[in-house]
């Protein structure tokens, strides 16, 4: 099946990075573009069914200013006078709620048209409903006035989203935002779809920090040569353990560049241990107010550090405390829960004495809590 030509018509894209969807035979694709003036990319998703029996073209497209400026005369976008890649796609494929969600990271100029500010950020893109309609949001956390590049994504089976990047940090022209003498790379995650983000690591020993010439030296007889394509992440588990391995394009100035274990660019492979999300909320456990206690919004009335959801608890799900029931989690306090149940804020029947978490509604989440200590006698 050929995807694209050189026609007008026929054009759906070059550079297809294929991901296996959810379902059987299910393949999505994605594509860049650049736009006719060169003036900024394209990403272009197309999906095939059947195992190749079918193809929708053109499902879903956008553009963007890539990071970084133009390369001499060229329509290439790049940075420390090299040229740089274009996005990466990945898929959620676990069991969770989130299953088939495709995502796509990209790095995008929110300066194009000032080189001396920042030129790159990393920039998620999410699709909830098979590549039709997209979402996107700037990846929280990433240091101020830096520039961002070079960004990997890996959904792992648990629908964990890591992504890595590569940052300039000094230089000797507006510190380095355009064409660096240092460059690093950092790592993050997130346990709940990208809604909240990991502070981002730096992975690399400082000995192998990317040594750039600066100014960077003039590259276009060697087509402004990629530094980059080398990278990847993957995650995954190693006896229980969660580990995140990231390899990624070393560069030295200082070597001779003529013999072979002295050229200057290298590949660097390291692996991360993300923090735990022992609850699954969303909130990494050293940032939690209640870490085993799943309270995605971490109310905390009072302020003391310790979330509402777990400061009273058990003694929270003890909601009928009379009669019968007086000191003791059992059906009495079921069946509060129940009248209540599916309820949020702003209806009826919603009653906050049952919101166990508390995140606004009375759901299978509060019924989980209180199901958990039922039957217990309270001192």
């Amino acid at each position: 099946m050929q995807l694209s030509d050189t026609t007008q018509a026929g054009f759906h894209g070059f550079e297809f990075q294929p991901v296996a969807g959810v379902a059987d035979g299910q393949v999505y694709l994605m594509a860049n573009a650049p736009s006719l003036d060169g003036s900024t990319a394209y990403v272009l998703i197309h999906e095939m069914n059947g195992g190749g029996s079918s193809l929708l073209h053109d499902k879903a497209s956008w553009n963007y200013v890539p990071a970084g400026q133009h390369l001499g005369s060229t329509i290439r976008f790049g940075l420390n006078g090299h040229r740089i890649g274009g996005p990466s796609m990945d898929i959620d494929r676990s069991t969770g709620r989130r299953r088939g969600t495709l995502y796509v990271i990209a790095d995008e100029n929110p300066n194009p048209a000032d080189p001396t500010l920042d030129q790159g950020d990393v920039v998620l893109r999410l699709s909830p409903d098979g590549g039709t309609t997209w979402s996107m949001a700037t990846l929280p956390g990433l240091a101020s006035g830096k520039t961002q590049f070079f960004s990997m994504i890996d959904v792992d089976d648990n629908g964990w989203i890591h992504v890595a990047y590569y940052q300039n940090e000094t230089g000797s022209t507006n510190g380095g935002v355009l064409n660096a003498d240092t460059a690093n790379v950092y790592y993050t995650v997130s346990s709940d779809g990208g809604q909240t983000w990991a502070p981002h690591t730096r992975v690399n020993d400082p000995a192998d920090a990317l040594d750039y010439s600066d100014p960077p030296a003039d590259l276009s007889a060697q087509d402004y040569y990629l530094i980059g394509d080398y990278q990847q992440i993957q995650a995954g588990f190693v006896a229980g353990q969660r580990v995140a391995y990231i390899c990624w394009s070393g560069y030295d100035k200082n070597r001779s560049n003529i013999y072979l274990n002295d050229k200057r660019d290298r590949v660097n492979c390291t692996s991360v241990t993300p923090p735990l999300d022992s609850d699954g909320d969303g909130v990494f456990d050293p940032a939690d107010n209640c870490p085993t206690f799943y309270n995605p919004a971490q109310q905390d009335s009072d302020g003391n550090g310790m979330g509402d959801a777990c400061q009273n608890f058990p003694a929270d799900a003890n909601v009928d405390d009379t009669g019968s029931s007086q000191g003791r989690i059992d059906g009495s306090d079921l069946f509060v829960l129940a009248r209540s149940f599916g309820a949020c804020q702003g209806d009826a029947a919603f009653d906050a004495r049952v919101d166990l978490n508390p995140d606004g509604c009375v759901d299978g989440i509060d019924l989980a809590f209180m199901t958990s200590v039922w039957g217990l006698v309270l001192p």
